[in-house]
């Protein structure tokens, strides 16, 4: 009997430290490796994650509902139906409301005496305290999302609770943007002729998909077709052969009819040295694209560079080279499909849409009816 009793507690000893072991492997030890980490379409849980919606954005002043329009004046939360066109004050706070976040009918403010709070109110005007959270807030889906300085990313349901924190591993995140967990933003100290676009790349803990191991890579949207000199600010591992998007551009350039300023130089003397992008601000996903809004800078080289460089003497290689280039540039708004963004990798470049050049002329309504980040 003795035996019998030694035997089970032994036994139950056992499965106690296998249950122990593999609690603690779980759920301490294997987070801690990259191989446990997969992408979305692979993860068993994968119908949780990501929430298949359009993105509602931050907070503003004036938000869009199901049946009509939240707006804010001073202190008040007001509404106006758009059936009758009636409008009614919601609620009013002690302090002054400084951005709203609505979608469907859930309505979320933000107070000025309480800048890291989190309020949802009704209809009927009652309002409730959720969380405090510092950082920008937005919406996708049925859940709320909040970027942080740190940075780091969390994700509550409506009624306020806290669905994962994860932590990203970049700095200096300036101007953001979330969809389906991943984080599109521009670095706030990037170099002049740096493109300073950058993604955040989740992958997902195979045994919890709230647990995220972000990899971020820069986006390749600037292009340089000769080989660099001296002076010049990319590598020669950034060169690529002539392709049909520098032919569309040098095109478009050498016929004079965006950038007006080519009817000063000869550039039948020039080669196409480079396209870059340099984008200023961004937009919410909108039918699958990001659109992008900045400068497009061509740069040209002189077919005898290095005979001229060869003479000019006692300056700077950089400064050399300014007297055998020549750049031209415009302002553009262009888009980028959010499938090629999340299948980037390190040694694509991001193919991006011209949407128009002549921004004075043809890019006025585009820009007012685009929600743009500026950084």
């Amino acid at each position: 009997m003795r035996k019998k009793n030694k035997l089970r507690l032994s036994i139950l000893f056992t499965l106690f430290f296998i249950i122990i072991f593999i609690t603690v492997l779980i759920f301490f030890v294997l987070p801690k490796f990259d191989f446990m980490y997969i992408s979305a379409d692979k993860h068993w849980q994968k119908e949780k994650i990501g929430d298949g919606d359009e993105k509602t954005g931050g907070t503003e002043i004036v938000k869009q509902g199901t049946n009509g329009i939240y707006f804010v004046y001073k202190d008040k939360l007001m509404y106006m139906d758009e059936a009758d066109e009636q409008v009614r004050e919601i609620c009013k706070v002690q302090s002054k409301i400084i951005g709203i976040i609505v979608k469907d009918n859930n309505i979320f403010l933000f107070k000025r005496d309480d800048v890291e709070g989190i309020y949802k109110a009704d209809l009927s005007g009652k309002i409730v305290r959720l969380f405090g959270a510092s950082g920008t807030p937005s919406i996708e889906g049925e859940n709320i999302y909040i970027l942080d300085g740190e940075p780091s990313l969390r994700k509550y349901d409506f009624n306020g609770r806290k669905i994962f924190e994860n932590k990203v591993k970049s700095d200096f995140i300036s101007s953001s943007m979330i969809f389906d967990n991943y984080i599109f933003f521009i670095r706030y100290n990037f170099d002049i002729g740096d493109d300073g676009v950058e993604v955040s790349i989740p992958k997902y803990y195979l045994f919890d998909a709230n647990k995220i191991n972000y990899k971020t890579r820069k986006l390749k949207l600037s292009r340089y077709y000769m080989q660099p000199e001296p002076g010049n600010r990319y590598w020669k591992e950034d060169v690529i052969p002539y392709d049909s998007f520098a032919k569309e551009v040098d095109k478009t350039v050498r016929e004079g009819k965006i950038f007006d300023d080519t009817t000063e130089k000869n550039l039948d003397d020039y080669e196409l040295q480079s396209v870059e992008l340099i984008p200023w601000s961004f937009s919410e996903v909108q039918d699958g694209y990001i659109y992008l809004y900045g400068e497009q800078r061509v740069t040209y080289r002189d077919k005898k560079y290095k005979e001229k460089m060869s003479v000019i003497k006692e300056e700077w290689e950089s400064e050399k080279i300014k007297k055998v280039t020549y750049t031209t540039i415009a302002r553009v708004l262009c888009r980028i499909n959010i499938e090629d963004i999340k299948d980037t990798s390190e040694d694509t470049y991001i193919n991006y849409e011209l949407v128009c050049y002549d921004l004075e002329k043809n890019g006025e309504v585009l820009l007012l009816t685009i929600r743009m980040h500026m950084y």
